[in-house]
């Protein structure tokens, strides 16, 4: 299996032809995360907020 960029996550999760499902009756579903170097930054803004966090120049402390 490859890896998805966040970018991509609401359209694979939102596409039911993605999903894929064992015959195993008591499988009750997951999704499988994996750390990466850009991951391991956490952040709670939305990709926008963080764009436009990055693309302010740096406040000055007085």
């Amino acid at each position: 299996m490859e890896a998805s960029p966040r970018r991509d996550l609401p359209g694979l999760l939102a596409d039911p032809a993605t999903w894929e499902y064992p015959d195993d009756v008591t499988w009750i579903g997951a999704v499988t995360l994996v750390e990466t170097e850009a991951g391991k930054k956490i952040s709670r803004m939305s990709p926008e907020e963080m764009a436009a966090r990055d693309q302010s120049p740096p406040s000055r402390a007085s």
